[in-house]
């Protein structure tokens, strides 16, 4: 069940979880959901997605600055009601094994019961990589 306005009329809303600049909110997010709260642990990247999204889409968007491994069930709680997504992109591989459950099953706490969805993107091996270990691509520095 999405959530309602004072109206009545449904609204969809989603998380964009570690989102950087906001690509994923700009365009996906943004294309199928009224709002999206942005959680970044960097300020510099949480600045720097209002200028990318714009003053358009900034305006239906809220921005938080904070670790995903440090959110806690009342963090997640007050956001105004649970989201009908969260997608959750490159950023699992940073955390620790413990870190990264803890951070899913908090996650999923703020998700609509029975509906809600949690979208995880990461990086996998390729090439000739091997399959017993996790590779992360990494660029190249000059």
């Amino acid at each position: 069940m999405m959530a309602q306005n004072d109206s009545g009329k449904q609204v969809a809303r989603a998380v964009d979880a570690g989102a950087g600049v906001g690509r994923i909110t700009k365009l996906v997010l943004l294309k199928r959901y009224d709002s999206v709260r942005l959680v970044e642990a960097d300020p510099h990247w949480s600045t720097r997605s209002r200028v990318y999204l714009g003053r358009k889409r900034s305006a239906r968007c809220t921005f938080t600055c904070a670790r995903l491994e440090d959110l806690s069930e009342d963090d997640v709680a007050g956001w105004d009601g649970p989201v009908d997504l969260i997608w959750l992109q490159w950023t699992l591989q940073y955390l620790t094994d413990a870190d990264a459950i803890k951070t899913l099953q908090t996650l999923a706490r703020g998700l609509v019961l029975g509906t809600g969805r949690l979208v995880v993107k990461e990086n996998r091996p390729y090439g000739k990589a091997r399959s017993d270990r996790f590779q992360m691509e990494t660029p190249a520095c000059s």
